[in-house]
């Protein structure tokens, strides 16, 4: 039951009518999303949700053992986590492990032949990973209370908005909310509903009406030009972007019309002015994951290894090394496919050398008379970023890093300039939505206009809901149900 289904629409509301027929009582409340939130699980996968339901009841007791202060208290922390995190690296990891260590035996002339499970990879298991993950972490070091209340507890870790594809919206966040007596706000469900029909429009509109030109550039690329080539892997850019950012707005709108706040996970990253400033605006929620788990914890545990003032314990250094095992990592959280991997070191790269050359650029900058925030300056540095990440992204989309590489190698090509072979005008409407961004880059979204002009609003209102409609029969899944 996808978010821009007519079943959900109708799921919704009805629970929606339900939810708030329960008056004041955030116990009977938080039990009925449990029981829907479970509900629509089950509905995608049994097996699914058997890994899930045994997960969170699993946890449950683990996390309580972590308050008693004795010997294996440390003990049953590690157990925990590799609980946690040996579904995900069996479901999603064992074969491309495999699959890896025959293909390198084969490059030494030792044939392997190890066996693949070949097994089915539960829905949204990366992200309900994570909440899990952060949930143990946290209360192990003290930094939240342990939630006694089962009902709680549980939805904490598979609340129905943010279960299949983030935003990973840590436990700590959603509990404080859950335990609140939430009163009805119609301004917030008014701008839940707004958000949702800009996830809707960004969505059905923008990124499934790009998916067949990305398709055509990815499964044709050998016969294609390098320019075809280049438009295609720009499409796409757009495409994850609008396709991403449509679900995470589509799940806070719904959780705001239930009056729970789920944190932003976009801020118009196409804007950033360095790759930096890209991931501080992408995938907000699974940056901060990553930078508060693994890299804060390795780069602290990196500078104490060295004397003070050594060359290895210098900034750039011990920098360096959390980034590229981080995005190693991330990469991994992607996808089990070397594809990733490359993708994760393309951004570690770019990262370590925005890094490294920012006080240097300063100065330059300062030495040419130019100042920071001229604007031919800015257009630049965000067409610069941007094609680093649309670089990257290529690899992403791919099936196999030698796809990625004569894709990469014909777009570099004088096979350029030749004829293009896909339809241009899809970048008319990626300009005018850039530029409407822009215009709006300091609201939450880009539909956050409950004070403009009262006819202007209701316009805008009823053309996108036609525009939705109309393309609602493409059907297209969300790409990241895949991860």
């Amino acid at each position: 039951m996808l978010f821009q289904s007519l079943d959900f629409l109708i799921f919704f509301t009805i629970t929606f009518f339900v939810y708030w027929s329960i008056n004041s009582n955030t116990k009977l409340r938080n039990t009925f999303l449990l029981l829907i939130s479970l509900y629509l699980y089950f509905l995608w996968d049994i097996r699914s949700f058997v890994i899930l339901v045994s997960l969170i009841t699993l946890n449950y007791f683990l996390i309580k053992a972590l308050l008693k202060e004795f010997v294996y208290r440390r003990y049953i922390f590690f157990l925990a986590l590799l609980i946690n995190i040996m579904p995900l690296i069996i479901f999603k990891y064992y074969d491309f492990f495999i699959t890896s260590i025959n293909d390198t035996g084969n490059l030494f002339g030792v044939v392997l032949n190890l066996k693949t499970l070949k097994l089915f990879l539960p829905i949204g298991i990366s992200f309900y990973t994570f909440l899990s993950l952060s949930y143990i972490i946290d209360v192990y070091k003290k930094q939240i209370k342990f939630e006694s209340n089962f009902i709680n507890h549980s939805l904490s870790l598979c609340y129905f908005p943010i279960i299949l594809s983030g935003p990973i919206h840590r436990p700590r966040y959603l509990l404080q909310q859950l335990k609140s007596d939430t009163k009805f706000n119609y301004s917030l469900v008014t701008e839940g509903l707004r958000q949702v029909l800009w996830g809707l429009f960004t969505k059905v509109v923008v990124a499934d009406s790009l998916a067949k030109y990305v398709d055509k550039t990815f499964i044709e690329y050998d016969s294609l030009s390098g320019m075809t080539l280049l438009l295609g892997s720009i499409y796409f850019s757009f495409q994850l972007y609008f396709d991403f950012n449509g679900y995470s707005n589509m799940a806070i709108g719904v959780s705001k019309m239930l009056g729970i706040n789920i944190e932003r996970n976009f801020n118009y990253p196409y804007l950033s002015r360095t790759i930096a400033d890209f991931w501080k605006r992408w995938h907000i929620s699974l940056t901060k994951w990553f930078r508060d788990y693994i890299f804060l914890p390795i780069s602290f545990s990196f500078s104490r290894k060295f004397k003070q003032g050594s060359f290895l314990n210098s900034d750039i250094v011990i920098y360096s090394v959390g980034i590229l095992i981080t995005w190693t990592l991330t990469g991994l959280w992607h996808g089990a496919n070397w594809t990733f991997i490359v993708w994760g070191m393309i951004h570690a790269i770019f990262l370590i050398l925005n890094k490294g050359f920012r006080k240097k650029k300063k100065k330059i900058l300062k030495k040419l008379g130019i100042k920071y925030k001229n604007k031919v300056l800015i257009i630049f540095e965000s067409l610069i970023t941007f094609f680093i990440v649309n670089f990257a992204w290529i690899y992403f989309r791919s099936d196999s890093v030698n796809t990625s590489n004569i894709i990469i190698r014909k777009i570099f090509d004088i096979s350029l300039w030749n004829s293009i072979q896909i339809s241009i005008y899809p970048i008319l409407l990626i300009a005018v939505l850039v530029l409407v961004e822009r215009i709006q880059k300091n609201k939450e979204f880009v539909l956050d206009i409950a004070r403009n002009n009262v006819v202007f609003r209701w316009f805008s209102y009823i053309v996108l809901t036609f525009m939705v409609i109309y393309f609602s029969g493409n059907g297209q899944t969300f790409i990241y149900l895949g991860f």
